[in-house]
């Protein structure tokens, strides 16, 4: 479906019709490099690159430099004769890179106001009061690492260290007159970690081949500048998120858990039971609802006892893969994973717009439903009550570790003299899935950490042929 705009106001024969938004961007780009190699040891180089567009009226060329060196040890003097180092280089850098694919600034506008003065139409008009004031984001990142391959270049080594600083963050910005905020390019986050990949391969006599290879990185992602604002509200009402200087991006906040109550003796024991049946009803909290941790320890559990309960953003990476061939025969194994985030559960969390939504089976298989029987979830009524329901806590957000097996092949190849070479291939897409997750079906979720009723990723499996001519 396309957007039609019509020019109304003209003769019926003159009118035409224009598909899509009613505006176009122009880019342009201009590149250039510049390298120096010095004994095949020291290697400097710099590229410079500018993009122009007038999608930003005020910023309509931008400067992204980059340069880097690096020092090829295995050429010096005293290894070049180390016969068990075949590659040995060390490496440096440092670059920048905008993104143009933000929103531009919005233009102010303005509505009709109507009023009646004294039985006199009176009309008027009302200004937006934003000032936005958008700009490409950009990112510049510091790198330090090595390469290497050992052994008859049977064995790599590549290790990275980097600080990447995204800058010119666009945020919304409260304004100091009016009610309307505006956007501007004023915040900050960095990711910094690590990225080690390593790899062997090898014959075992003349029939016999494999190889191994895998890598692992490791990143924190932190906000570190939000124009002094305290925090910036994201996610939604029910399921709040925010972004706050020292936090990754995105993190959850809400309320911890401390258990759930057994039996009346316990909730008549803990003061912020005790406090909300007085104050907010008898029964409001009962044997088998959810217990939670008084923070400020005031006695009451209310808005202050929130905290920062982890963010959608993992904190590690991983991968790898494993080969095997024997004659004409290979079998080839692929594997991923990440892990350190949390994902909001928020189809078993729509309880909190609906009490008349089904629940999952892992909750009705582990319901409590008697003392003693379960300290993680809370009965059937109580799943229902708004003490349970009605606040985002540490229940309604699940681990998002996972490890997939991505890619499993057996193939075998063909090979006859006066026949074509030909390859049979069995192959099994995405197999198997590890999470410890309890009944999320799939732990890639969008980049907000949300899993709304997210379609699983379906397993396959291939038959295959090909033929050389």
């Amino acid at each position: 479906m396309h957007n039609r705009w019509y020019i109304n106001n003209t003769a019926e024969a003159g009118r035409f019709t224009s598909e899509g938004a009613p505006y176009r961007y122009y880019r342009t780009s201009y590149f250039g490099r510049l390298s120096y190699k010095f004994k095949d040891r020291y290697i400097v180089y710099g590229t410079l690159r500018n993009e122009g567009s007038n999608k930003y009226p005020n910023q309509k060329t931008f400067n992204l430099p980059a340069v880097g060196l690096s020092w090829v040890v295995s050429e010096e003097s005293f290894l070049k004769n180390v016969s068990w180092i075949n590659l040995l280089k060390f490496r440096g850098g440092w670059g920048r890179l905008a993104n143009d694919g933000i929103n531009n600034s919005r233009p102010s506008t303005a509505f009709p106001v109507n009023s009646v003065f004294a039985d006199t139409f009176v009309p008027a008009f009302q200004f937006t009061t934003y000032q936005d004031d958008v700009q490409r984001e950009y990112t510049e990142e510091t790198n330090v690492g090595l390469s290497s391959e050992f052994l008859n270049r049977r064995l790599t080594l590549e290790a990275d260290y980097f600080i990447k600083d995204t800058k010119s963050l666009v945020i919304p910005v409260f304004p100091n007159i009016g009610s309307e905020v505006s956007y501007k390019n004023v915040g900050t986050m960095r990711n910094r970690g690590y990225e080690i990949s390593a790899g062997w391969r090898d014959k075992i006599g003349e029939n016999w081949g494999y190889s191994i290879s895998g890598n692992f990185s490791q990143v924190k992602n932190e906000i570190t500048d939000l124009y002094n604002q305290a925090f910036i509200a994201r996610g939604s009402g029910d399921f709040p998120q925010r972004l706050v200087v020292g936090q990754p991006i995105d993190v959850f906040y809400g309320y911890v858990l401390d258990g759930v109550y057994q039996n009346q003796a316990e909730v008549n024991a803990d003061p912020t039971a005790v406090y909300a049946n007085t104050n907010q009803g008898a029964g409001t909290v009962k044997p088998g609802y959810f217990k939670y941790k008084d923070l400020n320890g005031d006695g009451k559990i209310d808005d202050s006892d929130r905290t920062y309960l982890g963010a959608p953003v993992p904190t590690y990476y991983y991968g790898g893969s494993i080969a095997v061939n024997y004659k004409t025969w290979d079998l080839s194994v692929a594997f991923y994973g990440q892990g350190g985030n949390v994902i909001l559960n928020r189809a078993r969390a729509e309880v909190i717009r609906t009490t008349g939504r089904n629940v999952d089976a892992d909750f009705a298989i582990n319901r409590w439903h008697g003392e003693g029987t379960t300290n993680e979830y809370v009965s059937s009524e109580g799943y229902r009550q708004s003490w349970n329901n009605q606040k985002l806590s540490d229940f309604w957000l699940q681990k998002g570790d996972f490890f997939r097996v991505q890619n499993i092949q057996v193939g075998y190849t063909l090979k006859t003299d006066g026949v074509p070479e030909m390859r049979f291939s069995l192959t099994a897409d995405r197999p198997y899935m590890w999470t410890r997750s309890k009944n999320l079906m799939n732990p890639e979720v969008n980049n907000d950490g949300v899993n709304l009723d997210l379609y699983p990723t379906p397993s396959v499996v291939s038959i295959g042929y090909s033929i050389k001519f």
